[in-house]
């Protein structure tokens, strides 16, 4: 089963305080919002994504409804990652 894909809509022209710009740098930023311009963008995301955001999520320091607003997801799963990494490390050990 082929994983998700994630749907950007980059802006047409480049505005200061953008998250991208935060990401890549404001240089890479520009090239990036002239080659694709305003509209859509499908950005397929890796296989491994789902495990590696799942461990991220459960390994992550404080309450759970800090951790939901950071990573964007719900408090119930917040707990069920947790759970899982629990359980990952208690088969490991």
């Amino acid at each position: 089963m082929a994983a998700p894909a994630a749907t950007f809509r980059p802006p047409g022209a480049w505005t200061g305080g953008h998250w991208l710009s935060a990401l890549i740098g404001p240089e890479a930023a520009t090239r990036f919002c002239d080659a694709f311009g305003p509209g859509h963008l499908t950005l397929p995301r890796h296989p491994t994504n789902r495990a590696d955001r799942r461990r991220l999520i459960g390994d992550a320091a404080g309450p759970a409804h800090a951790v939901a607003r950071r990573f964007g997801v719900t408090e119930r799963w917040v707990y069920a990652c947790r759970a899982a990494v629990r359980a990952a490390r208690r088969a490991g050990a």
